[in-house]
């Protein structure tokens, strides 16, 4: 039965794979050409740059190309022949195709594993836990505690916060009740694993919640609007969402500082959101009173009877709408905005390790300790699944990334095991050894 169940969850983790490999937007032509991809530049046999090698990454496009950074420059590929090279080198991982039993072993020792994850922790239940996160140096995620953190993507500036321009007043927005509910859903990743669709399906017994997207589904878009890329950065669906007082603003995973859109449009167009999501997120409100926060309250039911209160009391719903007029409060997000660089993550990311590369092979050749990096935990690890109701405690196979979740425990001690003994692993080898910890469950 252990063995069953570990080849039903391959075909779930190639399913997951394919999905988001199908539907999560891929970066723009510009970006995949500054990648450099389709350039494939030889690497000079001569020279000394330090070789860069992207492991695992959202394209099997191959490319070789040299990439400067500042005063630094260093040979960037994604072709694996380049793995037992001598030259000081690093391998970088995008989270979401690291693959379990795929690492570049045996490892040596001055050689820097560096992570860069800014998607969502169901896309990799791998980076979830301790005994996968220990094995990197230099990590670049949504996580603060990251070594280079990718914070706040999604909000464009102080004054876009700030902006006024789809901004309804609230007596006009009491105006709309008659055509519209005072609180608006629109989701369609179905039953993701925060628990999202199963706690807006109680709140709908309690209260009315207009829902477009295809996540319990009540209520059309135009059509202008169906497309869900396009469609959520148009100018006719802000001015739509600007019309509800409230949105549900949930994230599909729970994790600390994992913060999306789905919080910062609400924010942007004057609609207060009811937030799911990162238990740190006040840190990042534009004040103190700027959103409801669903972990501090009890139950959908008391949610519901939260918002009449508001719906129905002006002055009290002004209260979470004030900082659109006096302006951004909260200076730790003005400090993060302020000191946020632009350049492109990835690109950002490789450059990061370049120069570091080159710091250590400097103090290397002068007889100096190299710097040292180690990544923990706290650099991306993410609770699983969880239940909106804390009461119930759920199975481990009661949905499919309840299952993912509970595999990658498994596969994460897998993982551990070969890389102590460094060396590498085939496929069949890593399939036999889970099929023995399972047989031990």
């Amino acid at each position: 039965m252990p063995l069953a169940c570990w080849a039903i969850t391959k075909i779930f983790h190639y399913l997951r794979w394919l999905a988001v490999f199908c539907t999560v937007p891929m970066s723009p032509p510009e970006l995949k050409l500054r990648l450099g991809f389709h350039v494939e530049e030889q690497l000079n046999p001569k020279g000394e740059e330090p070789l860069i090698i992207w492991w695992s990454f959202f394209s099997n496009d191959s490319t070789s190309f040299y990439a400067s950074c500042e005063d630094v420059k260093c040979f960037i590929t994604n072709k694996k022949e380049y793995k037992d090279n001598q030259r000081n080198k690093a391998f970088l991982f995008d989270g979401t195709f690291l693959k379990p039993n795929d690492l570049p072993l045996p490892r040596q020792p001055d050689d820097l594993w560096g992570l860069f994850q800014e998607e969502s922790p169901k896309n990799n239940y791998l980076l979830s836990h301790s005994e996968v996160m220990d094995l990197f140096n230099i990590t670049s995620t949504f996580r603060r505690d990251s070594t280079f953190p990718i914070l706040l993507r999604d909000v464009k500036s102080i004054e876009w916060l700030e902006s006024s321009k789809y901004f309804l007043p609230t007596p006009k927005k009491n105006k709309y009740l008659a055509e519209l509910s005072p609180v608006v859903y629109v989701h369609s990743d179905c039953n993701p694993p925060s628990g999202r669709d199963d706690f807006v399906k109680e709140l709908m017994k309690y209260i009315k919640v207009d829902s477009y997207g295809k996540c319990l589904h009540n209520k059309d878009l135009p059509k202008s609007l169906i497309d869900p890329l396009p469609g959520m950065f148009d100018t006719k669906f802000y001015k739509l969402m600007a019309k509800y007082k409230f949105t549900l603003a949930m994230e599909n995973s729970i994790c600390d500082d994992y913060i999306t859109e789905k919080l910062w449009r609400p924010l942007h167009i004057g609609s207060v959101p009811i937030v799911l999501g990162s238990p740190k997120v006040q840190d990042f409100l534009p004040s103190n009173h700027s959103a409801i926060i669903i972990m501090d309250i009890s139950s959908p039911k008391k949610l519901a009877d939260f918002i009449n209160l508001l719906n129905n009391n002006d002055d009290m719903y002004n209260e979470y709408t004030a900082w659109k007029k006096t302006g951004v409060t909260n200076t730790y997000l003005k400090n993060v905005l302020q000191k946020r660089n632009f350049m492109d993550p990835h690109l950002r990311f490789q450059c990061n390790i370049c120069k570091i590369l080159h710091e250590n092979k400097r103090r290397k050749t002068s007889g100096l300790p190299i710097f040292r990096y180690r990544s923990n935990h706290s650099h991306y690890g993410c609770p699983g699944p969880v239940n909106f109701d804390p009461k119930v405690k759920p199975k481990p196979f009661e949905s499919i990334y309840r299952h993912l979740y509970y595999q990658s425990v498994f596969e994460a001690k897998a993982v551990s095991h070969f890389a102590k003994l460094n060396r590498k692993v085939t496929s069949n080898e890593f399939n036999e050894y889970l099929s023995r910890i399972y047989s031990n469950v």
